[in-house]
């Protein structure tokens, strides 16, 4: 499978889940962990600036 585990991937299916035909729920295994579902709607989906960025841009405010 091509872009498994990837940036690339990733935005791939946040993408596809912004429009309703796409949406489906993400499901990610991992062996020592179990299974892990992303929804379509889940805040997981937006990653939030760092600490250190806000800090040095004042104007810049959280995405979440």
């Amino acid at each position: 499978m091509e872009c498994i585990i990837s940036y690339e991937n990733f935005f791939d299916c946040k993408r596809r889940n912004t429009e309703p035909e796409y949406a489906a729920d993400v499901v990610h295994h991992m062996d020592d962990f179990g299974d892990f579902t992303i929804r379509p709607n889940s805040p997981l989906w937006i990653y939030p600036f760092p600490m250190n960025a806000t800090n040095f841009n004042p104007s810049l405010t959280q995405n979440i």
